[in-house]
């Protein structure tokens, strides 16, 4: 067999899946270990950049640091307005309830994901 699917199934046939397995828990052990520096490193990089990271013990802190923060970003809006929140599909979002957390704050929440747009107006 030629073509994409030949050269696929010869690249499973030789692949040693037991391995991979184990490497893969061997690397993700080896970052969890290091996990503080990686963090640290990457709120280096994020802050050189511009950006900022801010860390939730909870659900609760987090809709709250999140919430903040969208104010501060619409405080300059003409009274009035209401402030619309565009996001990016996040499970992580759903799964602390931060839509139904800004809307209650009156904001507007956007979803940027096509299909969690068409939910969100099937909704409303």
């Amino acid at each position: 067999m030629t073509g994409l699917r030949g050269r696929r199934n010869a690249a499973f046939e030789s692949f040693d899946f037991a391995k991979g397995r184990a490497e893969l828990k061997r690397r993700r052990q080896a970052n969890l270990e290091r996990l503080p520096e990686l963090l640290d490193q990457f709120a280096q990089r994020l802050a050189a950049a511009g950006g900022a990271v801010h860390l939730a013990k909870d659900a609760a802190e987090a809709c709250d640091i999140i919430g903040q923060l969208c104010w501060n970003a619409g405080s300059g809006l003409p009274s009035g307005r209401r402030m619309v929140v565009t996001k990016s599909k996040s499970m992580a979002t759903e799964e602390i309830g931060l839509n139904d957390y800004l809307e209650g704050l009156g904001m507007e929440v956007v979803e940027t994901d096509l299909g969690e747009r068409m939910v969100q107006l099937t909704h409303t």
